[in-house]
């Protein structure tokens, strides 16, 4: 099963590398009207200005659509419905006070007549029944619709050549005046959470964009439950997940462009929206933006455009082989755990617990066949923390050198992960819109479950039924909290001290993609100690759990969870020779 289960992995990575993992069409993203506004602070011609020497550094602008009623508190326009007029006349609407309106009427009056030209033709486009006298549009259409309606003003601006992401309120009820402004390949960015304006019109909404041929755009860090309520079911066809400044507000430039890379090459992050730093003046912030540039674009130009097909059949193939593969591994690794456990002396029913390794598996081809992910997710943790178990102490039996048993013992765990990240490669979790749940039961089960492999069952009972001692009390709760604070660091959310932090950025500049401290510090080096004392095993599912974790960052192209996991090994083999030199010359102290 262990032959199988690399030659299967081999396959896969193969693929991914050569045909998925390519290099996409990046964005880099300048929100226009932003940029506008700060540079009116400095310079008292902000929209030639930014023409000038902003937007050459930039393939892609962001505009943000504006409702009439957005217009009407910048004092843009003015808008009113017919109670309104009735009740409160305007100056511009006495003229029409005598005309004969039916219900459903709106207004909106504009000064300057290039602005009332451009509303027009939405509503022309919309297919809206109106009248137009002087400077007054009288629409006849739904107040509360039609002051939602949004539009673009932009004078003597050439953006051709440039991507557009068209930033568009989700407090809106229609879309169809996006057809005004929009061109095939142009990018649809909502504002705001989902639930706001279209809880109930994802599906329609997700039809609109395919069928102009829209890409949905959507940021990074996105709260959970809008989340779930709207880009989760609209990333299924042309999507970018765009990495925004505005959370690096108080980093220097160095950490800036390093997040930058991190979000390019490990989360999958297509775009990059510039967003200005408020503690930097604007000579400042255009020196920024060059140094990004630099790194960003010009690095980056080999990129190819347009989306890598996702859905190769080789690939859908290989999803039915593995997971046929896994369930059929974990029920042996449920049989495999049963024979050590007993042989540690624990009275287990032999029956209770097959059938609990049948339930397993079975619990793995529903999830994955039946669609039910939770169910799915579960499983797939549970199982392969037997299966993690399984691979340690069946490669720990053989006789070979240590070394040797390290390498192999990576090697599988690398090659479980890569199988579990096909099962779960679907587009919303390439973009972690959706991420693998129960990672932090992951990293903890495999070690509570080797504690019995490791101990027998006389020595548990006799440690829980002797005179507990302060030194067995504080020794507890130090392992509870390691416990602890190793899980609050692990898996998909976790917090990072200040001086680690600086360390991760020096090390993700080194190394390109940094391995975790806790797999190259402890896991990796216990993997190797384990040799000398039987204490170390339960630490060494630290790395074994977090190899996989690795791979289960499913946006993270496949190539850099294995370049993270080769420095890992060779880092802890330096680690495990450090302290075993350290602690040959303290044992040669005590000796003499």
């Amino acid at each position: 099963m262990r032959i199988a289960l690399v030659f299967l992995a081999l396959i896969y990575i193969f693929i991914r590398i050569i045909f998925v993992d390519r290099y996409e069409g990046r964005y880099f993203i300048i929100d226009y009207f932003e940029a506008v506004d700060f540079v009116s602070s400095f310079n008292y011609n902000p929209s030639s200005f930014v023409q000038k020497n902003i937007l050459p550094y930039f393939n892609s602008v962001a505009i943000k659509l504006k409702s009439l009623n957005e217009l009407k508190s910048e004092g843009k326009v003015d808008v009113g419905d017919l109670k309104s007029l009735e009740t409160n006349p305007k100056f511009w609407a006495l003229p029409l006070i005598n005309q004969d309106f039916s219900d459903n009427v709106s207004f909106v009056y504009c000064p300057n007549e290039i602005y009332l030209n451009k509303i027009e033709e939405v509503v022309k486009a919309l297919k809206l029944k109106y009248q137009r006298i002087g400077n007054v549009l009288v629409v006849y259409a739904d107040s509360n619709y039609f002051f939602n309606l949004q539009v673009f003003f932009v004078e003597n601006v050439n953006f051709k050549d440039k991507k557009i992401f068209w930033r568009v309120s989700s407090y809106v009820y229609d879309l169809d005046y996006l057809k005004v402004y929009c061109k095939e390949g142009d990018f649809v960015f909502f504002v705001g959470p989902f639930v706001a304006g279209y809880p109930d019109y994802l599906d329609e909404i997700k039809k609109f964009l395919k069928d102009n041929n829209l890409y949905f755009a959507f940021p990074e860090f996105y709260d959970a439950k809008n989340v779930q309520l709207g880009s989760s079911k609209l990333v299924d066809f042309n999507s970018v997940k765009i990495f925004s400044t505005a959370v690096l507000r108080n980093k220097d430039i160095k950490q800036v462009i390093n997040s930058i890379d991190l979000a390019i090459n490990e989360r999958n992050c297509r775009a990059v929206m510039f967003r200005f730093f408020d503690r930097y003046s604007l000579k400042e912030n255009i020196e920024a933006i060059k140094d990004i540039y630099d790194v960003y674009m010009i690095k980056n130009s080999n990129f190819n455009e347009g989306n890598v097909s996702r859905n190769l059949v080789i690939l859908n193939i290989l999803d039915v082989i593995f997971v046929l593969f896994l369930s059929v591994f974990v029920f042996l690794s449920y049989s495999y755990y049963y024979d050590l456990i007993s042989n540690n002396g624990y009275s287990v029913n032999s029956f209770w617990f097959a059938l609990l390794g049948l339930v397993n598996s079975f619990s793995i081809l529903l999830g994955k066949f039946a669609g039910i992910d939770l169910v799915f997710n579960l499983s797939v943790v549970i199982g392969s923390s037997f299966v993690l178990v399984s691979i340690f102490f069946k490669v720990f039996e053989s006789s070979k050198n240590m070394y040797v048993k390290y390498f192999e013992i990576i090697l599988y765990s690398v090659s479980l992960g890569a199988i579990l990240n096909l099962l779960f490669f679907e587009n919303s979790y390439v973009l972690a819109v959706e991420k693998v749940r129960f990672i932090k039961l992951l990293l903890l089960m495999p070690i509570v479950l080797s504690v019995f492999c490791v101990f027998n069952y006389n020595q548990i009972v006799l440690f829980f039924y002797r005179r507990v001692r302060v030194m067995d009390l504080a020794l507890f709760l130090f392992i509870l909290g390691s416990i602890g604070f190793y899980l609050l660091r692990s898996g998909n959310s976790g917090f990072v001290l200040p001086l680690e932090d600086k360390i991760r950025v020096l090390l993700d500049k080194i190394l390109v993609a940094r391995p975790r401290f806790k797999e190259f510090m402890i896991g990796n080096p216990s993997i190797l100690f384990s040799n000398y004392s039987k204490y170390f095993i339960p630490l060494s599912f630290i790395s074994m759990a977090g190899i996989v974790d690795s791979f289960l960052h499913i946006h993270t192209p496949i190539f850099y969870s294995l370049l993270r996991t080769f420095w890992g090994a060779l880092l802890g083999i330096l680690v495990f020779i450090l302290i075993a030199k350290l602690w040959k010359v303290e044992l040669d102290k005590k000796d003499k």
